[in-house]
């Protein structure tokens, strides 16, 4: 699939559009701003603040709605849905008492996804996404913002950016390829919202009532919520004046790591309509990969829940990487599995598979163009069915053992599996009823891949790409790989 050029939005330093003078002035939502996109084909919300009472009108193009500022001076218009545009118009908030209106300029309509997670998500595409310019391409970036409730709206104006060679290398890679290789296939406009800051666990993300409900008993929450308890009786000095969410023990600095994100960066977008949303998170949590298959559906619906709608949800599989430098490691090959079973066991659900990134000492690895890529194509195959697309590569479905062989049976839309490392697969390991696996020997064979090993006569079991640096070498002829599997439960 051919992936025009992207431009990203490097998230600019904040501006108040419409910000208050006076107290008559209208504003709007943080979320709008120049350069936006606008979903299509679905009515449009558009609110903010004014005198109450005051009559507020919003244009867009030929369309105009009016509403009145309630008591507390909120005020809320709904556009009617609109087709995918990408002629450049103004939207134009005014009102009747109030001098100062706001105009936000250059506004697009087409394919608006909503991108959060932590540092792989937020990570900027640098210099080589700017070799091209996708204008039809608009990042806008969340601000981080932390707060103890469940805030009304962002922390400050979201920064929305046009995709040029310019602006593209300071955007997050991951959401900017995705962006361009779905404007490339739709040929709309596509704008991506990215909410995500490194080093977050997913508590920080999910509403904190869910976080509750989803494991009632978390070793990382109670820890966090003893130390609070702990400072109430010996606080922590602040000789340096810091925030109260940098000071171990406070509310606030458990409340930034257990919902804080939801609070300021997710439950403000609520209103804010997009078709889907896509995750890459999960680092952090690999350890706790038992609570993360709880939690990761949990965030799901709740999200779901906040937006009104069964919303796609596409996940990032956690790379390749040396973690604690135990290359032989199974935390993130366990937290894959939860990954990839969550895709599979909730509904409207995918994954892009990344683990053959050849640059396993790097938290963050470098092509993240092969990342937005991957995912581009799962959002075109599953959620505007372009069946031409090939979305994935070879899907581990069967095994039959024959004598001291294994025969594992695949599915593959490419039609034809391919070995990147010669006549022999690599990253095979196959186990007897001892249960201890040793590498194999494997080779593809039509739709299968026999595996077998002289020190195992009697197999039981298969594991590929099962360790943290897994020596992956199956890939279908679209050049996808194959996912990480294991037929045991051991």
């Amino acid at each position: 699939m051919a992936l025009q050029k992207l431009t990203t939005i490097a998230f600019p330093a904040l501006f108040l559009l419409g910000a208050v003078t006076a107290a008559a002035d209208i504003t709007v939502a943080n979320i709008f701003n120049d350069h936006m996109v606008l979903q299509r084909e679905v009515p449009m919300p558009v609110w903010g603040t004014a005198e109450a009472g005051e009559e507020v009108t919003v244009t867009f193009g030929a369309a105009s709605k009016t509403a009145t500022a309630g008591a507390d001076g909120s005020w809320s218009v709904k556009l009617d849905a609109m087709p995918a545009s990408a002629e450049p118009r103004s939207l134009k908030v005014s009102g009747s008492k109030s001098a100062k209106g706001a105009e936000l300029k250059d506004v697009l309509v087409g394919e608006v996804w909503f991108a959060s997670g932590q540092s792989n998500m937020a990570t900027s595409a640098g210099e080589p996404a700017g070799k091209m310019d996708t204008p039809l391409v608009r990042m806008g970036g969340v601000p981080s913002f932390y707060p103890m409730e469940e805030s009304a709206d962002l922390g400050g104006r979201a920064g929305w950016k046009v995709a040029t060679a310019a602006g593209a290398p300071g955007c997050s890679g991951s959401a900017l390829y995705f962006a361009r290789g779905m404007q490339a296939e739709l040929e709309v406009p596509v704008g991506v919202v990215v909410s995500a800051v490194g080093g977050t666990r997913i508590e920080s993300w999910l509403r904190r009532g869910a976080l509750d409900e989803a494991v009632p008993a978390s070793k990382y929450r109670d820890n966090m919520l003893k130390e609070v308890e702990a400072a109430k009786s010996n606080p922590t000095p602040n000789p340096e004046n810091k925030a109260a969410s940098q000071i171990k023990g406070t509310p606030e600095w458990a409340t930034s790591r257990l919902g804080g994100r939801h609070n300021g960066m997710i439950a403000p977008m609520a209103r804010f309509p997009v078709r889907g949303f896509i995750w890459y998170q999960g680092e952090d949590n690999a350890r706790d990969h038992a609570e993360y298959a709880k939690l990761l559906p949990a965030l799901i619906k709740d999200w779901r829940a906040l937006w009104g709608s069964e919303l796609p949800f596409l996940i990032v599989q956690l790379p390749a990487y040396n973690a604690d430098k135990k290359p032989e490691g199974t935390d993130w090959a366990a937290m894959r599995e939860v990954q990839e079973r969550v895709a599979k066991t909730v509904p409207n659900c995918g994954i892009a598979i990344t683990c053959d990134n050849d640059d396993p000492g790097e938290l963050h690895p470098k092509n993240k163009a092969a990342v937005g890529d991957r995912l581009a194509r799962v959002a075109l195959r599953q959620v505007y069915g372009l069946k031409n697309i090939v979305a994935s590569g070879p899907v581990f479905d069967s095994m039959k053992i024959s004598g001291p062989r294994a025969v594992m049976n695949f599915k593959d839309d490419a039609n034809g599996m391919v070995s990147t490392s010669g006549d022999g697969l690599t990253g095979f390991q196959i186990a007897g009823a001892d249960k201890q696996f040793v590498s194999a020997d494997a080779r593809i064979e039509g739709s299968s891949v026999i595996v077998s090993s002289a020190q195992v006569p009697e197999p039981l079991a298969v594991r590929y790409a099962w360790v943290n640096v897994p020596a992956v070498s199956l890939t279908n002829s679209a050049g996808l790989p194959a996912a990480p599997f294991r037929t045991d439960n051991w």
